[in-house]
C-alpha cells in the first residue's frame, strides 16, 4: 500500500490552496475532504437551496456530492478551479434528481410535468444591510419574478457567489455570452422596472 500523504495544517488548510487540497484528497486524504467540507459547504447549500427550492432535496445532494468525491477519488481527474467544478457538480447532480422524480411522477401520474429548477432570490439578500420600505421590497420581487429562472440563476452566481462569467458559464452550460447576455437583460429588465 502506498504511503499516504498528510496535509500540514489538519485544522483548516490554511496556506493551502483548493487545487492542493483537491490533490491531497485524490491520495486519499480524509482531511483534504473535511478542508473542502468546510470551505464551501455552506455556500453549496445555499446555493442548492436556491436553485430548488427545496431543502431536504437541496442538503442531500450536497451531501451526496462530497460521498461521490470521496468514494471516487481515485478516478477524479486533476482540477485547478475546484470551486466551479463543486458548483457544476452539484447542479448536475440536483438536475438528475429532478429529473428522476419527474419521472415518477409522470408514471405514477401520467402526466408531462415541466422540468424547470426555479432561482428564487430573496429580496433581503439583494438589499443587504439597508433598510427600505414595503412598497420598494414589493416592487423588487415584482421585478425579480419577471425574471427567467435562468437570469436568475446567473444572477445569484455573479452577486452571491462572486463567480466570474467563464465559471458560470461552465456551471450554467451555457457560452459565455449567454451568461453575459442573461446578466445584462436581468440587470436592464430590474433597472426599468424599478424607475
Amino acid at each position: 500500500m502506498p504511503e499516504q500523504t498528510e496535509i500540514v495544517d489538519p485544522v483548516d488548510g490554511q496556506g493551502l490552496s483548493d487545487p492542493e487540497v483537491w490533490r491531497e484528497l485524490k491520495k486519499g486524504d480524509k482531511k483534504a475532504l473535511e478542508i473542502l467540507v468546510r470551505r464551501h459547504y455552506e455556500d453549496l447549500s445555499r446555493y442548492a437551496i436556491k436553485f430548488c427550492d427545496n431543502k431536504k432535496l437541496a442538503e442531500d445532494s450536497v451531501q451526496d456530492l462530497f460521498l461521490m468525491l470521496w468514494r471516487n477519488r481515485k478516478d477524479l481527474d486533476d482540477v485547478e478551479a475546484v470551486k466551479t467544478y463543486l458548483w457544476r457538480a452539484l447542479r448536475n447532480g440536483i438536475i438528475s434528481k429532478l429529473r428522476k422524480v419527474k419521472r415518477r411522477k409522470k408514471i405514477l401520474r401520467r402526466e408531462n410535468a415541466e422540468l424547470q429548477p426555479e432561482v428564487k432570490l430573496n429580496v433581503e439578500e439583494l438589499i443587504i444591510e439597508q433598510e427600505i420600505d414595503v412598497q420598494t421590497r414589493e416592487e423588487l420581487e415584482k421585478a425579480l419574478n419577471q425574471l427567467s429562472s435562468r437570469q436568475r440563476e446567473a444572477l445569484y452566481l455573479k452577486f452571491y457567489d462572486g463567480m466570474n462569467y467563464e465559471e458560470i458559464e461552465t456551471i450554467m452550460s451555457v457560452s459565455y455570452q449567454t451568461v453575459r447576455n442573461y446578466i445584462h437583460e436581468a440587470l436592464s429588465s430590474l433597472k426599468s422596472t424599478l424607475k
